[in-house]
Order: C-alpha cells, then structure tokens, then sequence
C-alpha cells in the first residue's frame, strides 16, 4: 500500500498509564490486547507520535479503503477503531479526565438510513430501503424465527451486503428480494 491509498489521516489520542492498567483486566486473547499493545510499543522516535507528559499518545492513523476497493468504508491497520466499543469508551472517559473530549458516534442502521435519504433527496422511491430502515428490528426478528442458524448480526451484515451489491447464499427470502429492488 501507498501513501496515495490513503483516504483520511486521524490524529488519535490514547493514554498509555491507563492503557497499561487495562490490558491484565482484558480475557486472554481479547480482541483489544493486539491494537493496545501496539500503543504501549510506539516511541517518540516515529515522525507520526508525539507523548505528552501525562503519557497520552497522539499517533496518526492512515485509513484506506479495504483491499481492491474504491468505495465505502475506510479502515486502518492500528487504530482506536479497532477497539471494541466498551474499551474504547473507557478510554473515551479516561481523556475527558485529563481534558481531552473525544465524539464517538455510532449511528444505527447508519448507511441503510443515509442512503434511503439520499435517494428520497433525489426523488428517487424504494420501499423496500424504506421499509427496511423503518422496520429493521420486525425484520430481522421475522427472519430470525425462521433461520435460527444466523445470528441478529449476521442478518444485519446480509442486509448491509445486499445495499452494497452483494449477493449471499443465505437462502433468505427478504434478503434476496431487497437485493432485487436495490438493483433496480
């Protein structure tokens, strides 16, 4: 990768003393420990990090698209958007102590929403978007009760695929028609 991939540099903040109180706390081979460790390996000797003297990093994160992509979402290597949202929250209250407020948003069902509105702006008409975006916890419940193999998120993730162009091998009815209207 280039630097020419890059889509949007981050400069992120983590406290270190905190960060090294946390990680005994974290269940052996949790998710977090990987991208945390990297925080505690970083040194002042790298162009991209800077300590303060309360021991906060601030490291800048490169965000690409994924791998052969050009479009939708952007991701980077080692960066607090890997955390999961609980540790990261933790985190989030440890730099409002120390001064520093960080927004993290999580909007649901966020690119259904935002792409049914953007069509509607356009005058553009798909109800089954709309419906999806109105009614997703019904529809999801709906399927859940006859797929009982999938979980809450994998439905979500099928849909999400669907409004990408994707095409699964679910087997799910009201997947594969919302992936005809979103077609067409």
């Amino acid at each position: 990768m280039s630097e020419s991939d890059v889509v949007l540099h981050l400069t992120e903040k983590i406290p270190i003393p905190y960060v090294r109180r946390i990680i005994p706390c974290l269940p052996e081979g949790h998710q977090d420990v990987r991208v945390l460790e990297y925080y505690i390996s970083i040194d002042n000797k790298d162009k991209a990090i800077l300590v303060d003297e309360k021991g906060i990093v601030s490291c800048k994160s490169q965000y690409r698209y994924a791998k052969n992509r050009s479009c939708g979402r952007i991701y980077s290597a080692n960066s607090f958007q890997r955390l999961s949202n609980r540790t990261k929250s933790k985190i989030a209250a440890e730099l409002q102590r120390n001064g520093i407020y960080l927004c993290q948003l999580d909007i649901v069902n966020c690119f259904h929403t935002i792409a049914e509105q953007i069509l509607s702006s356009e005058k553009i008409e798909n109800l089954e978007l709309l419906s999806y975006c109105l009614n997703r916890t019904e529809i999801v419940d709906n399927i859940l009760e006859s797929h009982t193999m999938y979980t809450r998120k994998d439905i979500k993730k099928f849909f999400t695929a669907a409004l990408h162009g994707g095409k699964g091998v679910h087997g799910i009815p009201q997947i594969d028609k919302f992936v005809t209207f979103i077609g067409d």
